[in-house]
């Protein structure tokens, strides 16, 4: 009677509509992505083939990575293939690169792909998202999936393993200057969270973190508030999100960029005041040490008569 029981667990779980969806999924991926190994007629063709590949992608979600593993191979091949990902056509590159955003979200923390292919990748990823500065049109909601892809799985600090760091600089500068104050709130977030995640994960390179910390700083002088306030605000929400990770960083950072302590924001001036104390005090407390050790030896020698 158990083993029955068992059995009709089993078969109930097999024919669950969670099951079937997964078993849908795997039978498209497979069909889209064998029909991309082949030539298409036409860019058209082939744009609206890279569209039914998205809409499957997004429905799969990172629980299914392992059941649709095998699936995703013949796609993941087509779309890092030089006929696609070095397309002519700059729709059509966006469309790849919105396609393997997805994959990444899927497979992650495991890389889909090895690592020259992951730098092709990334090297598509700036280009795409510069399309977020349009506000409307095809290429602009795909950069809108492609960023929230992206954030969802952090998949930017896979840059940091790369050494990608011209490339992250190169994303941060272009962060700041395409966010716009009626761009909706979700891509706001999700650029905090892209960049806060970078920052604190560059847990090893303390130079690349200076640098780091002098593009939000520059951001954040108080006069910039005024001129353009989006860009502000998302520096100031993205410097609270890693401010931990930074604070060591801000004096040198500053120090390079030569601009008055008070002419930043509140929220930079505070911590750059503090970390500036704790260097001072940090100073102090080495010489009161080092006059101590001093004097204990010369006390000693004189309990010696030695002096």
């Amino acid at each position: 009677m158990a083993a029955a029981n068992s059995q009709e667990r089993n078969t109930s779980n097999a024919d669950s509509p969670g099951s079937n969806m997964v078993g849908t999924l795997k039978q498209l991926l497979v069909r889209y992505g064998t029909q991309l190994l082949k030539p298409c007629d036409s860019t058209e063709e082939l744009l609206e083939l890279l569209h039914n590949l998205h809409r499957v992608l997004i429905h799969t979600l990172h629980d299914h990575k392992d059941r649709v593993q095998l699936a995703l191979q013949s796609s993941k091949e087509a779309l890092i293939a030089n006929e696609l990902i070095r397309h002519a056509e700059r729709d059509v590159r966006i469309s790849v690169t919105l396609c393997i955003s997805e994959i990444v979200r899927i497979t992650a923390p495991d890389e889909p792909y090895e690592e020259d292919q992951m730098k092709e990748y990334f090297g598509l990823l700036n280009t795409a998202l510069e399309n977020l500065s349009f506000m409307s049109g095809g290429a602009y909601l795909k950069a809108v999936s492609i960023i929230r892809s992206i954030s969802l799985c952090q998949a930017c600090v896979l840059m940091l393993d790369h050494q990608l760091y011209a490339s992250i600089r190169q994303m941060f500068h272009l962060f700041f200057n395409v966010i716009r104050a009626n761009h909706h709130p979700a891509i706001f977030s999700n650029m905090v969270n892209i960049m806060a995640g970078i920052v604190r994960a560059n847990d090893d390179n303390d130079e690349f973190s200076v640098k780091l910390a002098k593009i939000l700083l520059a951001r954040l002088k108080k006069e910039n508030q005024n001129v353009t306030p989006a860009s502000f605000q998302l520096a100031e929400d993205t410097f609270k999100n890693c401010s931990n990770a930074l604070r060591e960083h801000l004096p040198k950072a500053a120090k390079s960029l030569g601009i008055p302590v008070e002419d930043y924001a509140e929220v930079v001036a505070s911590l750059l005041q503090g970390a500036t104390q704790g260097e001072k005090n940090h100073g102090v407390g080495d010489n009161v040490f080092v006059a101590t050790v001093v004097f204990g030896i010369i006390l000693k020698l004189h309990l010696d008569g030695r002096v």
